[in-house]
């Protein structure tokens, strides 16, 4: 990390010689970014209209500005889960791993909607299993007023039953019934060489109870794509050693670190086509220029 740092710090080129060659290859780089995911996807067609105005809706929102910065990055390092130092051109930002993390995945799942491959568990848990232990957490906001735990703990399982078709078909999400009880037996597999973190499992299974729409089309696609765009993010759990590893799953294991940087940013690199809204709600924080950075030196 030094050493990309030291990269950064050496650059020599001219303010005007970055904002020149930023202009010129905003444009070309949103194109490209944007075209990837109207390219690039393979496997059975989905002409769903909710699926393709979702699709649509991030073509549109997408930046220039911000394509143009995370298409071409260099990783510089992990500050911890949530954020992390990447360069463009002369320029340091603090990006939010959490947050750009959570926006990949969500444009994989609608991406490759209904042609996602599956990430099998064994053994697989019981979904009330899983249930219980997420009313146990306080993350899940259980209260007394919400009622029983284990009547709420069957609700889930016999909602997400009657929901299993649907999630096997679209999301890869696949549920069996085994024996008298529903078992969790694979996940989508979003990306290459990245697994979610296992702890928390639990909770994402009561929020696809609590939390997604199942009434409409459209809302009930992009919720679940939320949730568990959320649920495979990298993010910082207070008190815990998250993984993102396939080996936390029985392996060996990666360092957390090595996965951000060798497969989810990679990933973002190729592949996110960001929002106009990182380069103002501190998804991306330019926190160094070197053109100013040599002016306070020749003030000195």
């Amino acid at each position: 990390n030094m050493q990309k740092m030291d990269k950064f710090l050496t650059r020599k080129e001219s303010v005007d010689d970055t904002e020149e060659q930023e202009g010129m290859d905003a444009d070309e780089q949103a194109t490209k970014q944007l075209s990837k995911h109207t390219t690039e996807q393979t496997g059975r067609t989905i002409l769903l209209s909710s699926v393709a105005q979702l699709r649509q809706t991030i073509l549109s929102e997408g930046s220039a500005d911000c394509s143009s910065i995370l298409s071409s990055l260099t990783f510089v390092g992990c500050v911890d889960r949530q954020l992390a130092l990447v360069q463009h051109n002369t320029r340091l930002y603090l990006a939010n791993t959490t947050r750009l993390s959570s926006l990949l995945f969500r444009q994989i799942i609608l991406q490759d909607f209904g042609n996602l491959s599956v990430l099998r568990l064994s053994p697989p848990p019981k979904v009330i299993d899983l249930a219980r232990l997420a009313l146990e957490q306080e993350e899940a906001g259980w209260s007394p007023e919400d009622g029983d735990k284990e009547e709420l703990a069957r609700h889930v399982a016999d909602l997400l039953e009657g929901k299993k078709e649907m999630l096997a078909d679209y999301f890869s999400l696949e549920l069996e019934m085994i024996g008298s009880n529903l078992h969790l037996t694979g996940l989508p597999l979003l990306l290459d060489d990245f697994c979610p973190w296992f702890g928390g499992l639990p909770v994402y299974i009561v929020r696809l109870a609590t939390e997604v729409d199942w009434d409409e089309e459209k809302l009930c696609f992009d919720s679940l794509a939320k949730e568990t765009a959320a649920f495979y993010s990298v993010k910082e759990k207070e008190g815990l050693q998250p993984r993102y590893d396939e080996g936390q799953h029985g392996g060996d294991m990666v360092d957390w670190r090595y996965t951000v940087e060798h497969v989810v940013y990679p990933a973002i690199k190729k592949t996110l086509v960001p929002p106009a809204a990182c380069l103002t709600d501190r998804t991306l924080l330019q926190v160094a220029s070197l053109p100013e950075l040599y002016k306070v030196f020749e003030r000195c």
